[in-house]
Parts: C-alpha cells; sequence; structure tokens
C-alpha cells in the first residue's frame, strides 16, 4: 500500500480513488513502454513475496476489502501501454481474483468495460481464453447496478503474448457503453 498522493511515477502508475464524489474516467494506468516483463505478481496479499518496481497504491475509503487479489503473471510478454482501470466505491469486496489466460496471443485495443454503481460483487467470474488468436477491438461491456456481486474472477495469464494498448476499464458512473 503506498499513497500516491504528491507522488512522481514513471513506469507504473496505480491511480485509485474512492470518494463519493462524481469520479469520470479514473484510471488505473499501469504504463509498460520498451518493458520486458516476466513473472510479474500483483498481489494485495503479500506473502514471502519478493517484488521489484512495482507499486500499489489505492486509496480504500469507506471500504472493506478482504483477500483481494491481483495476479497478473507475464511470461516471455512484451507489454505496452496496459491499462487498468478500475474505480470501488462504497463496494465490499471479497476474495477478488483477476486472472485471464493469454497464450500465444496478439491483442490489441482490447478493452474490459464494467460498470460498478453501488455494488457488492458476488461469485462473478469474468475468464477469456485466447490461444493462437489476433482479437481486435474486443469489448466486453458489462453493467452492474444495485447487484450483489462476490468472488469475481479476473484471470490474467500472459504467456507469449505481445500485448498493445490493452485498456482494462471498470468505470462507475451513469455511462452509456
Amino acid at each position: 500500500m503506498v499513497d500516491y498522493k504528491q507522488t512522481y511515477l514513471k513506469d507504473v502508475q496505480y491511480m485509485v480513488e474512492y470518494k463519493q464524489t462524481y469520479l469520470k474516467d479514473v484510471q488505473y494506468m499501469v504504463e509498460y513502454k520498451q518493458t520486458y516483463l516476466k513473472n510479474v505478481q500483483y498481489m494485495v496479499e503479500y506473502k514471502q513475496t519478493d517484488l521489484k518496481d512495482v507499486q500499489y497504491m489505492v486509496e480504500y475509503k469507506q471500504t472493506d476489502l478482504k483477500d483481494v487479489q491481483y495476479m497478473v503473471k507475464y511470461k516471455q510478454t512484451d507489454l505496452k501501454d496496459v491499462q487498468y482501470m478500475v474505480e470501488y466505491k462504497q463496494t465490499d469486496l471479497k476474495d477478488v481474483q483477476y486472472m485471464v489466460e493469454y497464450k500465444q496471443t496478439d491483442l490489441k485495443d482490447v478493452q474490459y468495460m464494467v460498470e460498478y454503481k453501488q455494488t457488492d460483487p458476488k461469485d462473478v467470474q469474468y475468464m477469456v481464453e485466447y490461444k493462437q488468436t489476433d482479437p481486435k477491438d474486443v469489448q466486453y461491456m458489462v453493467e452492474y447496478k444495485q447487484t450483489d456481486l462476490k468472488d469475481v474472477q479476473y484471470m490474467f495469464e500472459y504467456k507469449q503474448t505481445d500485448l498493445k494498448d490493452v485498456q482494462y476499464m471498470v468505470e462507475y458512473k451513469k455511462t452509456i457503453i
């Protein structure tokens, strides 16, 4: 947990704002430019883990997060301009896992857009498996309004993948998708 206020981040930027305000375009920006990552694991819970140059900056206000795990495995992967955008407002998250398996895939402009409004995630699983495919402009848009969701699992596994401009956008607004 690192407070990202008044902080200049060069390569990795996690920007999370949890405030009862009307936010637009809240972005979790993880920019990987000319970077070769291998076996990078993002875990909210750090147990016997050696992380280097990884910054987790999240502000939890009026939020009860338990066992939230962001696990992303990068194996032989060249990531560029990868953006994770997630905004949590008055949400009780438990065992939230983001895991996606990309095998020998060239993804471009893949957008995951989910709208969470006063939502309690429960048993929602987003699992997408890309094998030897070339997805372009793939959009996953799901609107959760006043629903009860728990155990949301996003599984992301990058193996021999060249990802460019992959954007994970989770917007909590009256946005027309």
